[in-house]
């Protein structure tokens, strides 16, 4: 009988259902905030380089590594789970170094982006 426990119940029984809800794997939860903060990042800095005229890449491998984080098979480690936030935010502080290098160049008299057109 389905009742409204069941997507919890499940998510201790499916692995990829446990990976997005992780209930007490407190692990799991940080791995999960930590993907969320750098595909946000990320995707703010690949907007920033469209608009510049570049490719925004961040957002790839932000989306590459969470996507890899949520199916990793069968090895769900504590550690694992901190690999993996530690390089979403490694990503993340990456993409915000181009952008904040990108603005310094501007500022010392680089291109000037023009919006709008």
């Amino acid at each position: 009988a389905v009742g409204p426990q069941t997507i919890f119940l499940a998510s201790y029984r499916v692995e990829y259902l446990h990976r997005l809800i992780p209930l007490a794997d407190i692990s799991g939860w940080v791995r999960n905030g930590a993907f969320v903060v750098a595909m946000g990042i990320c995707t703010a800095a690949n907007a920033y380089h469209e608009r510049g005229g570049r490719r925004g890449v961040a957002i790839w491998f932000a989306a590459a590594i969470a996507l890899r984080g949520i199916w990793n098979g069968d090895v769900t480690t504590t550690l694992m789970d901190v690999m993996f936030a530690v390089a979403s935010v490694l990503v993340a502080a990456i993409a915000v170094y181009t952008v904040i290098s990108k603005e310094r160049e501007i500022d010392k008299g680089g291109d000037r982006w023009v919006s709008g057109n």
